[in-house]
């Protein structure tokens, strides 16, 4: 039955010439010891289970080296078939992120943003607890959904994400426009009414918690991954699948 539909659906895959994938990695437990890792490739215009290899830890050096393996094994099948693919969407995983720029680079390689913000989420927090940066807790929710406005709003264009992603350092502040910009050079919010203005929690600039989040939006790793974010290609419908077969079994 799996064979079937996986020659049906490289069939379809063969006749498209802008393929986008998104892959993932599971491991049978966490930490260094796990002994098996499965990694899948789902299309994601059908939503279908592309491809899937489970590599064991004695096929590779350790098992930090098992998704690579699995990643590549997988990539190759699919490229055997003849699928021409434009875009492989996955997590920050290094290795993997190696093998993307060296190998594939004909290939647009995207960062699930769920990945992206939960990093950034768990810094946020990180600094909210710490004295005198209290205030920022407040605020965290609303920064981690201007990231997803920021990468789903940005048309394709690296640069006009990093602008509006930036923006929120001014826009907690109370500022609403600032000059220097290239695309991006006030809020896309409606004007703030007076009691709006007067409800919010402003951080006022220069303060511990302000300094904090400015150092976390504009560091220059996340500035970076933010150019694998421009067309907002996640990985949910994989990690949904994870859950079910973890029910499963």
């Amino acid at each position: 039955m799996w064979d079937n539909e996986q020659n049906m659906l490289m069939t379809t895959l063969k006749s498209q010439s802008d393929v986008v994938l998104c892959g993932d990695g599971r491991c049978d437990s966490p930490g260094h010891c796990a002994k098996y890792c499965t990694y899948t490739f789902l299309d994601t215009r059908s939503q279908k289970v592309v491809d899937f290899k489970v590599v064991s830890v004695t096929q590779v050096a350790n098992s930090n080296a098992m998704e690579l393996k699995g990643f590549k094994d997988a990539l190759k099948a699919i490229e055997e078939n003849d699928v021409s693919i434009s875009t492989i969407s996955t997590d920050r995983h290094p290795q993997i992120v190696k093998e993307m720029r060296v190998n594939h680079p004909e290939k647009s390689h995207e960062f699930d943003p769920w990945h992206v913000a939960k990093g950034v989420s768990k810094k946020l927090n990180a600094e909210g607890k710490k004295k005198g940066c209290e205030e920022l807790g407040s605020w965290i929710t609303s920064v981690i959904n201007h990231l997803w406005w920021s990468a789903q709003t940005c048309e394709g264009d690296a640069v006009l994400l990093k602008e509006k992603w930036i923006s929120v350092i001014h826009h907690i502040t109370n500022r609403h426009d600032w000059p220097g910009n290239r695309h991006y050079h006030q809020c896309a919010h409606q004007p703030l009414d007076e009691e709006t203005q007067r409800s919010k929690l402003w951080l006022k600039p220069g303060s511990e918690a302000h300094n904090a989040l400015v150092k976390i939006v504009m560091d220059k790793r996340l500035l970076k991954d933010l150019e694998h974010l421009t067309k907002c290609v996640h990985t949910t419908t994989l990690e949904v699948l994870y859950i079910i077969f973890d029910y499963v079994m």
